[in-house]
């Protein structure tokens, strides 16, 4: 018994011994810098307007989605230029038939209530009868409506297929 005591003294002793005094060392500091830096990103995807079998004489309506992502608190502009054909003045949206010169107007607008005009003034000005729509992002998806309007005046063109394609940005 008595050598387990010394033994275990001997280690007490020499542990003490061995350990390193730090109460006396000096000290230095310093910081180190971190940083990072996230752009503004916005993402876009639409789907078309659809205006279906047309009838002279008649209106029709149609609706499409523009789908806007942009990061949280991103400010944004969504704007549409006049499409392949745009002519007269002011400027028409216009269809063109698949395989003649020919031509069918229609309209983009903002509102279900066909008065505000989607164009890119200010924004671009390539189609500035109608004006960008604006919002912020949320960092999730954000629908807009596109409201498509055909007047109905068919009188003077060809039966067939019409189609356009309207550049859709977004600025921001």
């Amino acid at each position: 018994m008595r050598r387990l005591i010394t033994l275990v003294l001997s280690l007490a002793v020499i542990g003490v011994i061995a350990e390193p005094r730090w109460s006396n060392a000096a000290n230095v500091t310093t910081t180190l810098p971190v940083s990072a830096s996230i752009s503004a990103a916005c993402s876009v995807s639409a789907s078309g307007i659809t205006f279906g079998e047309l009838t002279s004489g008649v209106a029709k309506q149609s609706s499409g989605t523009i789908s806007v992502t942009c990061q949280t608190g991103v400010p944004y502009k969504v704007a549409m230029n006049g499409g392949s054909n745009p002519q007269g003045t002011p400027l028409f949206r216009l269809m063109k038939h698949a395989s003649l010169n020919e031509f069918v107007g229609y309209q983009l607008f903002k509102d279900s209530a066909l008065t505000q005009e989607w164009g890119d003034t200010g924004a671009g000005n390539l189609f500035p009868v109608g004006t960008p729509v604006s919002g912020t992002g949320t960092g999730s998806a954000q629908q807009l409506t596109v409201f498509g309007l055909q007047n109905g005046f068919l009188n003077t063109v060809s039966p067939g297929s019409y189609s356009d394609t309207v550049l859709v940005t977004v600025l921001f």
